[in-house]
């Protein structure tokens, strides 16, 4: 079993175990409830001391049970944990078998209608444990019930009848070697059947864990050759730009104006492409490494620095830009230049798509139940309509409307600012409409608290 698989198979078994536990609190519960009300309700003469005493096991054991659990689940990457985990949880159903076997031998015996929750803890078991545990368990099963029909017909026990009708089953071998062969065929049959669907779904899983490791292989591949054919071709980019710039300047003699026009939609272009390149390359080399070697950073003067490199663009375009920190000077694990590409994504969407005369929110808050910041970006532009908002952070993907308003954009700066946001630990999310305007939203685990009650704005 690979790394991955049994991976997997813990975080299975510690669900089910914990299940297992929460439904047997449940199962004390009701099994009290029933008692009670079967005795002073009902007016059946069942004995309440050994069943109350039989409730009690239940409720201690299960404690136990519990708290092993909680230890175990420390141990998780700890080697030969599967095995500590199906020895839980074999213990755990072996004593449910045996109580449930003592409590229908004081309530009615083989009259009892809960002798079903014998096949009950079959599928249980079947689910839970390996294929050879459960046909074991079956056969314990099977072992009890023959002990409860020599205990109720053969006067080990007393029988404790649940009705005025209700008397000691007649003594006849054949028909109780026939309950008995129903019964243990019922057993085996259920864990035949269950364990026969469960090994599909889990072969299935297998499956799927291994083809999804395959996918996630091709897909670093793919990233890997992305990566070294846009490395080449910005390359060759930044040697067209350099040749352009050169004749632009006027170093290879004197051009006229026609000539100069046509060079200089040539270099636009061209720093256009070498932009989408940039960004494929970002998105590529992340991709590969999955990845970032991280320090501790300034983050409030990382977003200072960068609203200072749009503060003249916004304002040739009467568009007001606000800095809101409600931190103050907050440090978090990051890399560098991953923040100031992060927040120079969100602000250049921000300022491509919001109108002249627009305005241009930033803010820096702080979380201090769950030691993270919260920071948002929005603006007043033309906003994203419902079709595109789940699609909003894929490769490529631009808006209908983000298209019409402009030409320019590759599509992959919100999905750089999606992954440089995951490569941190964090979340965003956008709330937007289309018309009026959009915010995005991050969180980052902080390393270094907030200091109360100091704000700022810009």
């Amino acid at each position: 079993m690979n790394d991955a698989a049994a991976a997997i198979l813990k975080l299975d078994l510690k669900g089910k175990i914990r299940w297992l536990i929460a439904l047997r609190w449940l199962a004390a519960a009701g099994l009290a409830v029933v008692i009670t009300g079967t005795r002073f309700l009902l007016a059946v003469p069942l004995p309440l001391l050994p069943l109350y005493s039989g409730n009690l096991f239940l409720i201690l054991y299960n404690g136990i049970c519990y708290l092993h659990n909680r230890r175990l689940r420390l141990q998780l990457n700890t080697r030969g944990w599967i095995d500590k985990a199906h020895r839980l949880a074999n213990i755990q159903i072996f004593l449910d078998l045996l109580l449930l076997t003592y409590l229908i031998a004081f309530s009615g015996g083989l009259e009892n209608p809960f002798l079903f929750y014998y096949i009950f803890h079959m599928i249980i078991s079947s689910i839970l444990l390996t294929n050879r545990s459960a046909y074991l368990q079956a056969t314990f099963a099977s072992l009890l019930f023959a002990m409860l029909i020599a205990a109720d017909t053969g006067g080990v026990l007393p029988h404790h009848v649940l009705g005025p009708a209700s008397a000691p089953p007649t003594v006849n071998l054949s028909v109780l070697a026939g309950r008995w062969l129903a019964f243990s065929s019922t057993l085996y049959i259920a864990v035949y059947l269950t364990t026969t669907i469960v090994n599909k779904l889990r072969q299935h899983e297998r499956e799927l864990e291994r083809t999804n490791r395959l996918l996630a292989e091709q897909d670093q591949m793919k990233s890997q050759y992305v990566l070294i054919v846009s490395h080449d071709i910005q390359s060759s980019l930044s040697a067209i730009e350099s040749c352009l710039q050169t004749v632009l300047h006027g170093f290879t003699g004197t051009i006229g104006e026609k000539t100069r026009d046509m060079v200089q939609r040539a270099n636009l272009r061209a720093r256009h492409l070498m932009k989408f390149v940039r960004d494929l390359l970002d998105v590529s080399r992340m991709r590969a490494r999955n990845e970032l070697v991280k320090e501790p950073v300034n983050l409030e003067q990382v977003m200072e620095n960068q609203i200072e490199m749009f503060r003249r663009p916004c304002e040739e375009r009467g568009i007001a830009l606000r800095f809101e920190n409600h931190c103050g000077g907050v440090s978090i694990q990051a890399n560098s230049y991953s923040m100031e590409q992060l927040f120079n994504n969100l602000l250049s969407n921000a300022l491509r798509y919001t109108p002249d005369g627009g305005r241009i929110r930033v803010s820096l808050d702080a979380s201090p139940e769950r030691g993270e910041v919260e920071v948002s970006v929005a603006d007043s532009g033309i906003g994203i309509d419902p079709q595109s908002l789940p699609r909003i952070f894929d490769d490529f993907y631009r808006a209908g409307n983000a298209r019409q308003f402009t030409e320019s954009g590759t599509g992959l700066g919100l999905a750089i600012v999606k992954k440089i946001v995951e490569l941190h630990g964090g979340t965003i999310r956008v709330l937007s409409e289309a018309g009026t305007g959009s915010t995005f939203v991050f969180t980052l685990k902080r390393s270094i608290p907030c200091p109360e009650g100091k704000a700022a704005l810009h």
